[in-house]
């Protein structure tokens, strides 16, 4: 491992650089992708341009405004304790009983951010975990709430990671992988917990 890129990919990744590059290559060069192109473009109404790489059009909530969506999560925070708040009942739809629910949101405070947000995961049992989000004056955006969810959703693998392990050195075992796996399943039932 005498290079940075073996290091990064062969030992903290755990997969050698030429197979991610494989990976990436496969995927370029799949004709899906020339299909997909072209419906979008079609739906755009427009030739492509780099930033549509973030076109999200095929998800539930491309159907609903986003005029409404605001409307709806500026009313239900419209500063970071409301959020903060509103984390049991979250949890709870998710799944979780009432007294694990509170146990969760409890270790976690929510700080107002400048940038688009952010988990700080506590480093030791009895600290808190920050879930940093923009709530502008006029209340929380969708986006900014949709961004906030993902990053719930990491303050709770942070959480779990930190007080439910067997051996305090397992902390912070789950990788980066996990974590944003995680993240990304809450942030992908946002709809459903805006309700």
């Amino acid at each position: 491992m005498n290079t940075y890129i073996l290091r990064k990919f062969s030992l903290e990744m755990e997969i050698a650089q030429p197979e991610v590059e494989a990976l990436f290559d496969s995927y370029l060069s799949s004709p899906q992708l020339v299909i997909l192109g072209r419906l979008i473009k079609e739906r755009l109404g427009r030739d492509l341009r780099p930033f549509d790489i973030w076109y999200d059009g095929f998800k539930t909530r491309s159907s609903i405004p986003e005029s409404l969506l605001t409307s709806r999560t500026s009313a239900l925070y419209p500063d970071p304790a409301s959020f903060q708040a509103g984390m049991p009942v979250m949890l709870k739809k998710l799944g979780w009983s009432p007294e694990r629910a509170g146990y969760l949101a409890e270790k976690i405070v929510v700080d107002p951010a400048r940038g688009s947000g952010h988990a700080w995961g506590a480093t030791m049992k009895g600290s808190l975990t920050h879930l940093r989000t923009r709530i502008p004056e006029g209340g929380m955006d969708y986006k900014g709430y949709n961004i906030a969810v993902h990053e719930f959703g990491h303050n709770v693998e942070q959480i779990i990671s930190l007080y439910n392990m067997d051996n305090y050195m397992m902390s912070g075992v789950p990788n980066t992988a996990f974590t944003e796996a995680n993240a990304f399943i809450f942030q992908s039932r946002d709809l459903f917990l805006l309700g």
